[in-house]
């Protein structure tokens, strides 16, 4: 498994720690009825820079562990990243023009700033998801 591939299970498996995390935190914080009253936003901090030093750590352990000298990216690493950088786009698109919606409505900030988190942990997750599926199985044809 190339460094590459490992990056990409480390971000992964970060940033899915981190969002899951933050959503049970969310959820038992709140009281009955009332999650749109919950304070988030220490949440959503913590869990930003919780997710950043997870992928450090994740970094300086396969860096540690590399036997072989670090290649620079070829262009099977560079085509990769860029394929997975163009599926996941269409998540952001989809879930910025859901938030915006949501702020056009003037629904309550709880749930535009969550929806606006979901829609980032959404494509930063799927791109991550895309480069293992494209180093395991190849990139596809089109």
């Amino acid at each position: 498994m190339s460094s590459s591939e490992k990056t990409a299970w480390i971000n992964a498996i970060a940033i899915l720690l981190a969002y899951g995390w933050y959503i049970q935190h969310i959820l038992s914080s709140s009281s009955a009825g009332a999650i749109a009253r919950t304070p988030y936003l220490g949440s959503l901090i913590v869990t930003t820079v919780v997710s950043t030093v997870l992928v450090i750590i994740g970094q300086i352990v396969v860096a540690i562990n590399t036997r072989e000298r670090e290649e620079p990216a070829d262009v099977r690493d560079k085509s990769v990243f860029r394929r997975a950088a163009y599926s996941s786009h269409f998540i952001l698109y989809v879930g910025g023009i859901g938030v915006m919606a949501l702020a056009l409505l003037d629904v309550d900030r709880f749930w535009i700033g969550n929806a606006m988190y979901l829609t980032m942990f959404l494509g930063a997750w799927s791109s991550e998801i895309f480069r293992i599926v494209y180093y395991r199985r190849g990139l596809p044809a089109w």
